[in-house]
């Protein structure tokens, strides 16, 4: 069982998904790991609206839904890593899914996604992805101010 409630200390979460349930199960979870603020958005517009405001600065990591109408959460990553977002283009981003087709997630990997975890989404599965995500992601930052 995951039980690490330090995990996401001091962190700064966006979690985007288009069913009310799933946000607010998935940012229960985060809060327990100790997510400083975790931040819902309802669908890939309003995530946009997020990450392309001062807000998306604050952002240390993102929890994107791929299945969103309008815009979806491999068009988000997309635009994070193109640094179309006021978000880093380096911020770890993890997509929390019920697609499981192997075109969506070699897509979502190309893109530079840093976790994929199928949904339904248990604490343990997310925490153990996440932890991986997020001490990826802090090890490459480090790596690149090194001299």
């Amino acid at each position: 069982m995951f039980d690490k409630q330090d995990l996401l200390a001091g962190m700064n979460v966006l979690v985007v998904d288009d069913v009310a349930f799933s946000l607010t199960l998935v940012s229960g979870m985060l809060r327990e790991m100790g997510s400083e603020e975790v931040i819902t958005a309802n669908g890939g517009v309003d995530a946009l609206k997020i990450l392309q405001s001062d807000q998306g600065r604050e952002i240390d990591l993102v929890v994107l839904d791929v299945n969103m109408p309008m815009v979806d959460g491999l068009t988000i990553l997309k635009m994070i890593r193109d640094g179309l977002t006021e978000a880093a283009k380096s911020v770890a981003v993890a997509i929390l899914t019920g697609v499981s087709e192997e075109q969506v997630v070699r897509t979502a990997f190309s893109l530079g996604v840093d976790a994929y975890v199928m949904k339904p989404v248990s604490k343990a599965s997310l925490g153990a992805r996440l932890a991986k995500a997020v001490a990826q992601r802090q090890e490459n930052r480090v790596s690149t101010r090194l001299p």
